[in-house]
């Protein structure tokens, strides 16, 4: 080893001298060595030999060069060369130029970082070399076929030693310094350094072992939490990582004080690191709609937003969560007012822009519900953020939780958000508590006429002045009359939720029960309260549906796959589990519409079982499609028909995904 760059050639040299005295140096790796005692030897000019034209001539080509395992060579010369082409290299700067005649005027003696290899049968990685000897000629043959298996593997770049060492220091230490993050900085600036550059890095400090193999030690937190920031698109690998270790508060907590100690190494660089601080944000954007594609990782997003040390958390708090809230103000603008000028801070990202995109909906629709977006409600309400929890309540389920919507406000069922009305959850007891009833010409509220008819039954003179009806038909009578004027329920899910709820106290009143269910909420008519549809639609199931359905499959296979060899059996099963999964949503319950085990290509085994659940879930398609039309639905799919073009669509924008 020599202390101090460029030094390697002259240590060379001088064992060529002991050579030529009759001393051969030999490796004891038993010698005993004394600290800072080193080995020193007499230093000399170098006297370097001209590079014979053959080898000169290999100088041309991109690094690394091999020279022939049967060329006559020597240590020295290859170190030469090595230098030579480190010189030529396009991945020398011109400030590392400048820097070198800074440190040593000598010409021979570059302050460049080299690697040469000399009479090897084998390398790992021999692209991070500028020289290469083999020591024979199958070393020879292996090593080149190496080199072409992996054309564009990384090589060293300027300044990585540097990089190297910021990391280093940035992951073992608990302290951060100013001049580390400066230089990862610098690092970022650079064009020529790109993600798959940076992930090389990482993988060579053990990244990649530690997320297969589990491994959770301060550091490896601390160099995962480093990549996640320069690397946003690894920020949800990081998340499920950190989620599954067993001490993971513990690692959570040394993640913490890691960023808290780079936000504070930015802060004192104060505004000089620009591209750092970019990738960070992005990755703080990134992460909330990949939470609609990965609700899993609910919990760690919470962590990494909420925590008061965080950096993520901190651009969260600081600007994401404004940016959202504005872009969500603009977009009611644009879809109420017909505004053209939206200045959206968000809409730059792919997955912001669908998401807007879809979300425009929920003030197009007022009905418009798209359970997926539950998760972004649960983070909000987690993050004390009750305006934007109480949107995606509304957009995922149509009702939002007391607890949130009293967040908002204290008083009534309704409230405005983003220009959205958004109303509370409320339950069946909670509406006989709020409902009122008119007897004998005097209004009171449900329960205290419940307790009155309690209450008369017991002490045996109900009689004298109960109405002519049954209590339980009286009362029915009088709630359906009370729905529409005391309290709009608008909701699906609340509406039959009620009538189930009324169905279950009243169970001898099933006529009542479903004309109170058509009085909740006229088009959300519940199928079962639908004697004659069922009929019908049991009639042309397999003269119609089935039909509509293969052939579905077909025209969709042929329109998105356009080359006959692509119209395979695979791809045409992908397209049936599409159709099923879109009816399959409509169902309240895990009803499995399709069992693909019995016939994967086409409908025709359907089963007698679940036809009355896909009965059923056409007819949820078609009440919950406008297009299609409420009066319109009928359990029944027609070949190129309403219900057949609709699911064609929706079925190839699912493809499209």
């Amino acid at each position: 080893m020599s202390e101090g760059l460029g030094n390697l050639g002259k240590i060379l040299s001088w064992i060529n001298t002991q050579k030529q005295a009759g001393q051969n140096i030999i490796f004891d790796p038993f010698a005993t060595q004394i600290l800072d005692r080193p080995h020193e030897y007499a230093e000399s000019e170098l006297d370097l030999p001209p590079l014979r034209p053959e080898l000169q001539s290999l100088l041309e080509n991109q690094p690394p060069i091999i020279i022939s395992s049967d060329s006559p060579c020597t240590a020295l010369l290859v170190n030469q060369m090595a230098i030579q082409a480190r010189l030529q290299s396009n991945k020398v700067s011109a400030d590392e130029e400048t820097e070198r005649e800074k440190e040593n005027s000598d010409p021979e003696s570059p302050q460049v970082l080299i690697a040469w290899a000399y009479k090897v049968e084998a390398l790992e990685e021999p692209r991070g070399f500028q020289v290469i000897q083999p020591a024979s000629t199958r070393a020879e043959e292996l090593l080149r076929k190496a080199i072409a298996s992996k054309p564009n593997a990384p090589v060293p770049v300027s300044g990585e030693r540097n990089i190297i060492a910021a990391i280093n220091g940035l992951v073992k230490r608990d302290r951060v310094k100013p001049e580390q993050i400066e230089v990862i900085e610098n690092a970022l600036a650079n064009p020529q350094i790109d993600s798959s550059y940076w992930e090389s890095l990482f993988k060579g400090r053990g990244t990649d072992k530690a997320l297969k193999q589990g491994i959770y030690t301060p550091e490896m937190v601390r160099l995962l939490t480093l990549r996640a920031m320069i690397i946003p698109e690894t920020l949800p690998e990081f998340l499920i990582w950190i989620s599954k270790g067993e001490k993971q508060e513990e690692c959570q907590t040394v993640s913490d004080t890691f960023q808290a100690e780079i936000k504070k190494s930015l802060n004192k660089l104060s505004g000089q690191a620009t591209n750092l601080i970019e990738r960070v944000y992005l990755g703080t954007r990134l992460i909330i709609p990949q939470l609609v594609k990965q609700p899993q990782l609910l919990d760690s997003v919470v962590w990494l937003l909420s925590s008061t040390q965080g950096i993520w958390g901190y651009f969260y708090s600081r600007q994401l969560k404004q940016d959202i809230e504005n872009d969500l103000t603009l977009i009611a603008r644009h879809v109420r007012r017909k505004e053209q000028d939206l200045s959206l801070k968000l809409i730059d990202e792919k997955e912001w822009q669908k998401l807007f995109n879809e979300l425009q909906n929920a003030w197009r629709y007022p009905a418009y519900t798209e359970s997926k977006y539950q998760p972004l409600a649960k983070l909000f309400s987690r993050l004390e953020n009750y305006h934007l929890s109480a949107f995606f309540y509304h957009v995922s389920s149509g009702v939002v939780p007391k607890e949130v919507f009293y967040k908002l406000t204290s008083r009534g069922f309704r409230t405005q958000v983003y220009g959205v009305s958004v109303k509370r959850h409320i339950d069946f007891y909670e509406y006989l508590w709020i409902a009122t009833v008119t007897i004998g010409g005097f209004k009171m509220p449900v329960y205290l006429f419940i307790l009155i008819l309690i209450v008369s039954g017991l002490i045996g003179f109900g009689s004298s002045f109960l109405l002519p009806l049954s209590s339980e038909e009286a009362t029915i009578k009088e709630i359906k009359k009370q729905i529409t004027t005391d309290f709009q329920l608008g909701n699906k899910q609340d509406g039959e939720k009620i009538a189930e709820d009324i169905k279950n106290n009243f169970k001898s009143y099933s006529q009542e029960y479903c004309q109170l269910a058509k009085k909740i909420k006229p088009e959300q008519e519940i199928l079962k309260c639908q004697p004659q549809i069922i009929k019908q639609a049991k009639n042309n199931f397999s003269i119609k549906t089935i039909v509509a359905l293969n052939q579905l499959s077909n025209q969709m296979l042929e329109a998105k796959y356009v080359k006959e060899q692509e119209r395979t059996k695979e791809n045409k099963e992908l397209i049936i589990q599409k159709i099923v999964d879109l009816l399959n949503a409509k169902l309240d319950d895990n009803t499995n519409l399709y069992d693909s085990s019995t016939n994967k290509d086409k409908f025709d085994k359907i089963t007698v079982e679940t036809q009355d659940k896909w009965i059923e879930a056409i007819y949820k398609y078609q009440k919950s499609n406008d297009n299609i039309g409420i009066q319109k639905a009928d359990g029944i799919i027609e070949l190129n028909k309403k219900t057949f073009e609709e699911l064609k669509k929706d079925t190839m924008y699912e493809l499209n995904k």
